[in-house]
């Protein structure tokens, strides 16, 4: 309580030198007063319909979120529309190249599987 009094009495104390900052107290350069800006006359071509983008190609080179998507259905389709064409092989050989190796290896698993079952039911006692 004695701590939050004297707090009090310092903050009562000093708040009688505390003020703002008179505007004949700062020099020339500080303070620096905007020029007007000239407008320009509107006219009805302004609020014409004007595209934005010239098709998917154009789409995807502007927004990065299309062009993820994109890649995500089919790797290398925006490398491709970007015109990186040897980029666009390599991402496509390589999900490709990717699905075969999981595909050839699932089979290959599934025929060790089943010669190990014969060779139970063969081996038995």
């Amino acid at each position: 309580m004695k701590n939050l009094f004297l707090l009090l009495v310092l903050l009562t104390l000093s708040s009688n030198f505390i003020f703002a900052q008179l505007k004949s107290d700062i020099s020339g350069n500080l303070v620096k007063i905007a020029e007007p800006t000239v407008q320009r006359n509107i006219s009805i071509s302004d609020f014409s319909y004007q595209p934005t983008s010239d098709g998917f190609k154009n789409t995807l080179q502007t927004k990065p979120g299309i062009a993820f998507l994109s890649s995500a259905i089919l790797p290398g389709s925006a490398q491709a529309a970007n015109g990186k064409w040897a980029r666009a092989g390599i991402y496509l050989a390589t999900e490709a190249f990717s699905i075969f190796y999981y595909i050839n290896r699932t089979n290959v698993a599934k025929d060790q599987e089943q010669a190990y079952k014969a060779f139970t039911h063969k081996e038995w006692s």
